[in-house]
């Protein structure tokens, strides 16, 4: 009971700056596709020596690259590394 009656007790002290740390998401605006062909981008992950040592990462950039509705194909080092991640953000907003 002393436990709960102290984190009702914090709690309350916190009320005054509940949510205000909260961000609200901003999307970019929607528009109507239906008519306009598909347009794929390949982010192919080299991973360090994991997948290039049983992979041909170049070939697979190459051959996909000739697929239809593709627009990018590119290999990276390390897709999951949130620097490459902000450059696929950028990439895909340039894109549209």
């Amino acid at each position: 009971m002393q436990a709960s009656a102290a984190a009702s007790k914090a709690m309350a002290l916190l009320a005054s700056a509940r949510g205000t740390r909260v961000k609200t998401k901003q999307y970019p605006p929607e528009r109507d596709i239906s008519d306009e062909p598909p347009r794929i981008g390949v982010f192919i992950c080299h991973c360090g020596s994991n997948i290039a040592s049983v992979v041909d990462v170049e070939a697979v950039v190459q051959r996909t690259a000739k697929l239809p509705y593709v627009v990018l194909a590119e290999r990276n080092v390390y897709t999951c590394a949130d620097d490459t991640q902000d450059q696929m953000k950028e990439k895909s907003s340039s894109t549209v």
